[in-house]
């Protein structure tokens, strides 16, 4: 028996006063929902809510910045609350020991973002610095086991290149191929998505009965280009005599 699939409505539908930058995106009751981990302060999911789709849990803690993890998550708080998203300041590995307790189950969308401080160039180009550890992998091993027990529709990842080649990355890829996903990965130009600035990241979307595609822009997209619309509405800045 195959799981009834929700169908969004034309984006005047999904996301109402998606060009008016002051005002915050309202999402009908039946949009789609996201569950995301390693989310950080809710870049992902303000993104969601522009496309239409409802962060319902954000998982976000470190334990070696308790204070830092705290105050991002009254950050997320504030910003997707209203949008009935819920904070779990718990670790990736301390949800999945619980079985993701509280969780949706077949959620549309399932997006991981896991830390990529041991696979950045910038980072292992330090001396002693780098190289998969521990945390790394129990950190994979979460995902795969949220992506077990949850069944998203779609799973998305996002990280810097050199985690493609990682233990990682290929529990992730098991995980998935044993799931029957459909994977598509590449390392892309984030500028390609509009992002103003050329910053390279592999990219990954998985889903199962279906297929989705990467869709990437024709040009590359500037910083100009980004803010355009932003500019009327930004008071002029008051620079430091030095400037």
């Amino acid at each position: 028996m195959k799981a009834k699939t929700k169908k969004p409505s034309p984006k005047s539908d999904v996301c109402k006063n998606f060009d008016n930058t002051k005002i915050k995106p309202v999402l009908p009751d039946n949009a789609p929902i996201a569950v995301v981990l390693f989310a950080g302060g809710g870049g992902i999911e303000a993104g969601m809510v522009q496309a239409g789709i409802r962060p319902v849990i954000a998982v976000e803690f470190d334990p070696s910045k308790p204070e830092l993890s705290q105050a991002i998550a009254k950050t997320h708080h504030h910003n997707f609350s209203e949008y009935g998203c819920r904070v779990v300041q718990l670790t990736v590995q301390e949800v999945a020991q619980s079985g993701f307790l509280g969780f949706p189950r077949h959620p549309d969308y399932l997006h991981a973002s896991p830390v990529c401080a041991n696979f950045s160039q910038a980072h292992t180009a330090k001396a002693g610095k780098g190289g998969e550890t521990t945390d790394d992998l129990t950190a994979a091993i979460a995902i795969a086991e949220a992506i077990r027990q949850l069944q998203p529709r779609v799973f998305t990842l996002e990280n810097v290149p050199r985690y493609q080649n990682s233990q990682s990355f290929s529990i992730i890829l098991s995980a998935l191929e044993q799931e029957g996903y459909s994977v598509n990965y590449s390392v892309v130009n984030m500028a390609d998505f509009g992002l103003p600035q050329a910053r390279r990241r592999v990219v990954l979307v998985a889903s199962r009965g279906f297929h989705v595609a990467l869709h990437l822009r024709a040009t590359p997209c500037g910083w100009y280009e980004a803010i355009a619309h932003l500019i009327p509405t930004i008071p002029d800045s008051q620079l430091l005599l030095k400037q």
